[in-house]
């Protein structure tokens, strides 16, 4: 059966998020968040940074926990909530969304487009394509959306899916299905590109995709001794070789 439609992930498929590991940014981040916080409510008001960090790592474990049964998104702006909530600190939205922006801004200013990103997609189109973008994230999806159009790259897709939106995350078959529904789709015509095994290539699975693992230097191959790709690509323009294979009489 001939492929109609590609979803994408976005991190390290399309855009590099990643110029060093992703603990070395998260710890980066957190103290972006501490330091943002202290200066807002008062230092007397904020614990010091080892014992704030211990304080949200607590947290957002049992915010993960409280989501992992039905596959939702945990967020950051929910452990966020809870971590003031513990320090008698009144969680407004403009406090939230200033501190949320601190964890992102440390992400934000080293994230970069994959160079084939916009040839690729513009490729998938001429082909007769159509296109998603599926992407988990911690973060509000507005601050991925002005990524995508500060890189040129939101105009390309037919749908763009952040897990908080839709409420459940990959590798769960629904976010897949919502997508593939909507484009009329059945699973079999639909290809999953993305650099991480136990959601991309195992959400793939799940919803009866085919899979083709995008190889990322900090790529998640967890999982991969339960489940393969259809393909693996070291570079992203190879995704358009591998999908004239499934269009018929494409030349």
């Amino acid at each position: 059966m001939a492929v109609k439609s590609v979803l994408f992930d976005m991190g390290n498929t399309l855009i590099d998020f990643e110029s060093r590991p992703l603990d070395e940014l998260h710890e980066a981040a957190v103290g972006a968040v501490h330091a943002r916080l202290s200066g807002l409510v008062g230092r007397d008001r904020v614990p010091g940074q080892v014992d704030f960090r211990a304080l949200l790592a607590r947290i957002w474990e049992s915010v993960e926990e409280r989501h992992r049964p039905n596959s939702g998104q945990p967020t950051l702006n929910e452990a966020l909530q809870a971590v003031l909530n513990d320090l008698s600190i009144s969680a407004s939205r403009s406090l939230l969304h200033d501190l949320e922006l601190a964890h992102y801004e440390t992400f934000r200013v080293q994230i970069r487009p994959d160079p084939e990103a916009r040839e690729v997609l513009e490729g998938c189109l001429g082909r007769g394509l159509r296109l998603a973008l599926i992407s988990n994230t911690i973060w509000s999806p507005h601050l991925h959306r002005e990524d995508l159009a500060r890189f040129d790259l939101g105009r390309y897709f037919h749908r763009i899916v952040f897990s908080p939106d839709f409420g459940r995350r990959k590798p769960h078959p629904a976010i897949f299905m919502h997508v593939l529904d909507g484009f009329a789709t059945l699973p079999e015509e639909a290809v999953v590109v993305g650099d991480r095994i136990d959601a991309d290539i195992q959400g793939a699975r799940n919803a009866g995709c085919m899979a083709v693992l995008k190889v990322h230097p900090f790529s998640c191959l967890e999982g991969q001794d339960r489940v393969s790709p259809d393909a693996v690509i070291h570079s992203l323009k190879e995704i358009l070789s591998f999908l004239d294979t499934l269009i018929p009489d494409y030349s």
